[in-house]
């Protein structure tokens, strides 16, 4: 790759952002990227591979110069890597945008709140992150948030630091975390040679090293040393703005010759200190991830960390050298440092990120494939709204940490849900009429353009929510999957309206353009190849389905009156028609039964007449729906009487429960479910033969009890719910 990385400092100067960048660049050029720096510093320092920018002529020029520099170097770049949102950042979004390029941007703190701190602010990150800020403050959060909202990819060395920028607007999916590798200290003398050295071998070290600013809690650690033993001496490197004032406190509770201030100091000595420490200690109000911490422990000295920003993360990679104090608590950590004794020598623990892996996770997100993919789901389930449903459910374990889904639910119903990791979301698009369709569109290409660069579009039918999909992906440039469920060109279904013949080209041509096709049975592939999709963008994955409660019901004599249970919505698919016509043949032979229909839907009213007219109203009972595991309490028989199913979720809830079945040849039948040996299958429409199936299973019992042992026992064959998620996401990804 020919990456650019624009940082705001770079060696000879000093700083976490230059030692970062000059380590990366390096370790990118021996893997064979071709890398070039563009930093702020003096223009005379002649490097190749490195651009200087003076800081001459104030804040606006240097910017011209930066950007104007940026664009020209972005230009010819695959990758722009940018170290932080402001000074760097401005710039560089310009220029990247002139050259018609997209960055990633590192984010190692929040600019505006620390600037805020050094002009005297008192509220930590957390409590600052609630509220807006006016001028120059308010200037530098505006401009964070606008640059980190526009990069690709933001890269963050803490979880919590991506909490923070998941604050400033940026969406989830664009944050990836990624841990700063520590670079490998100079070696050492040996522990006794190097306290010999500094003169604190009688002493217990308690080391401490940061940039001298309010919130790194060195003036209360000077407190804490008033109560400590005189053995204690509290050890501080760095330098900064709040350096005399921390002086002047520890003379002042005078303990300053128990109190030694190093400033200033190279790697070397800093490794020296590390090996003679006894402790170390960071009582700091923020840390996006605190390196020193991660540094000293690598070096085997036990660590005491306050429970601010990305400190409590490096016990979870250290748990045996580290532990976490509250923040600014002078007892708790004056407690907890007069238990500190010295150390014996310890080996040094092996570093558990290297800076190799750090690089390689940085390429992987540069070039997007660590990008979690985001699923833009067009939707009119209303049970996606309600955390407690099982379609909430279903819909949420298909998202995981590399896939987040947001669902578009077009519907008069108002709301939203997500899970607590939000790698689920859903929101009703509500409106009047066309406005719905209006209103999903604007939301969903809202959504496709503003997450993860790895995006596509699903949508559940191939009709209103499959346009939807389709106008989505169009303007947002994403591949669209259509789902189909109900096998819609069977035949059957466009015969049933003027609207289903209406509707019925739009989703061919739909189909047809599609980049996916998730069809639910072999059937419904078979009757799309037929409209001329093409086989290749067609997949087969079942319905997820669970049936382990049903399949330890026992099987049951059939009762004298058997029980017929049919559970559906009311509608010319179900064939209930052809039903009521072909029991009133089995009553007509003085058969016995009872038909219990169970639910709702538009015909409700058709059938109650159909009952009476045929003279079955004390054979037929009309009850609402009810939870599918109390469907089959007491079942003696299913029908399925459908015109056409997509798959049929019925057939196998009564095939697990040991229900005896009668089908029309529709969905999973031929495919998952055998023709006369799960259960008697006849053709769609055909009154006579429905007859003639009904008597056989309630007359052949030994037949019948074969055939409900053979269909619980095909059930087991039933792929997991966690195998069909897995095909799904596998099919998204390969999209």
């Amino acid at each position: 790759m020919k990456i650019l990385l624009a940082t705001g400092i770079y060696p000879p100067e000093s700083g976490g952002p230059a030692t970062y960048t000059a380590g990366l660049s390096s370790v990118l050029r021996e893997q064979g990227h071709e890398v070039h720096v563009l930093a702020y510093g003096d223009p005379s320092l002649k490097e190749e591979y490195v651009t200087r920018i003076s800081r001459r002529g104030g804040a606006f020029v240097r910017y011209i110069r930066y950007a104007w520099s940026a664009f020209w170097h972005a230009y010819h770049a695959d990758s722009v890597y940018v170290q932080g949102p402001v000074s760097e950042g401005l710039p560089t979004m310009i220029g990247a945008w002139f050259a018609v390029r997209s960055y990633t941007m590192k984010v190692v703190g929040d600019y505006a709140w620390e600037m805020a701190m050094q002009r005297g602010e008192t509220d930590l990150l957390d409590v600052f992150l609630t509220k807006r800020h006016r001028g120059v403050i308010g200037w530098y959060e505006r401009i964070e948030r606008w640059t980190a909202r526009r990069a690709d990819r933001v890269i963050v060395p803490s979880r919590y630091l991506a909490t923070v920028v998941e604050r400033w607007g940026v969406p989830r999916e664009r944050i990836h975390v990624v841990l700063n590798a520590n670079e490998p200290l100079p070696p050492s003398r040996g522990r006794e040679a190097e306290r010999s050295a500094l003169g604190v071998s009688d002493r217990v070290v308690v080391m401490t090293a940061v940039r001298a600013v309010p919130w790194k809690g060195v003036a209360e650690l000077i407190e804490s040393v008033v109560g400590l033993p005189p053995s204690h001496i509290l050890v501080v490197a760095g330098d900064g703005p709040e350096l005399s004032r921390w002086k002047a406190l520890a003379e002042g509770h005078g303990v300053s010759d128990r109190v030694r201030f190093l400033g200033r100091i190279d790697r070397t000595a800093l490794a020296g200190w590390y090996v003679a420490a006894d402790v170390f200690v960071l009582n700091s109000g923020y840390e996006g991830y605190p390196h020193v911490v991660a540094e000293a422990a690598s070096c085997g000295v036990p660590c005491l960390v306050s429970d601010q920003g990305g400190n409590p993360e490096t016990k979870e990679i250290f748990p045996d050298l580290v532990r976490v104090l509250p923040y600014r608590d002078i007892a708790a950590w004056t407690h907890a440092l007069s238990a500190v004794t010295k150390r014996d020598e310890r080996m040094p623990v092996a570093p558990s990120w290297t800076y190799s892996e750090m690089v390689d996770r940085t390429i992987e997100t540069l070039r997007g494939t660590r990008d979690p993919l985001s699923v833009v789901m067009v939707s009119y389930d209303r049970e996606l709204l309600d955390p407690a449903s099982v379609a909430f459910h279903r819909v949420a374990s298909l998202a995981s940490t590399g896939i987040v889904i947001h669902a578009l639910v077009i519907s008069k119903a108002d709301g939203s849900a997500s899970t607590q990791d939000r790698t689920f979301s859903a929101r009703a698009v509500g409106s009047v009429g066309i406005f719905r369709i209006v209103s999903a569109i604007s939301t969903g290409i809202k959504l496709a353009r503003s997450g993860s660069h790895r995006v596509l579009v699903t949508a559940q039918d191939p009709f209103a929510a499959g346009l939807t999909g389709y106008v989505i992906s169009r303007y947002s440039n994403a591949p669209l999957e259509l789902q189909e469920h109900g096998d819609f060109y069977s035949g059957a279904w466009a015969t049933e309206s003027l609207r289903n013949r209406l509707f019925a080209p739009i989703g061919r041509f739909l189909l047809r353009h599609a980049e996916q096709v998730r069809a639910v049975s072999d059937r419904v592939k078979a009757h799309l190849i037929s409209i001329g999709v093409d086989v290749s963008r067609i997949f087969v994955i079942p319905v997820a389905q669970n049936v382990t409660a049903l399949l330890s019901r026992p099987f049951g004599a059939v009762s004298p009156v058997p029980h017929i249970v049919v559970p559906c919505r009311f509608v010319a698919q179900k064939g209930l028609d052809v039903l009521l016509e072909a029991l009133s043949r089995v009553a007509n032979q003085r058969v016995p039964f009872h038909l219990t229909l169970i639910g709702s839907g538009p015909l409700q009213a058709d059938l109650m007449r159909q009952v009476a007219k045929l003279g079955l109203t004390d054979r037929v009972t009309i009850e609402p729906w009810r939870e599918s595991s109390r469907l089959w309490d007491e079942a003696d028989l299913f029908i399925l009487s459908s015109r056409y199913e997509g798959w049929g979720r019925t057939i196998v809830e009564a095939m697990a429960a040991g229900v005896p079945v009668v089908t029309t040849d529709v969905g999973c039948v031929g495919s998952f479910f055998r023709p006369q040996v799960d259960g008697r299958v006849v053709q769609p429409d055909d009154v006579a033969g429905l007859t003639s199936a009904i008597l056989e299973q309630l007359r052949e019992s030994d037949r019948r009890d074969a055939m409900r042992r053979s269909a619980r026992e095909a059930t087991h064959r039933l792929p997991s719910i966690t195998e069909l998620h897995a095909r799904q996401q596998d099919a998204w990804r390969m999209l």
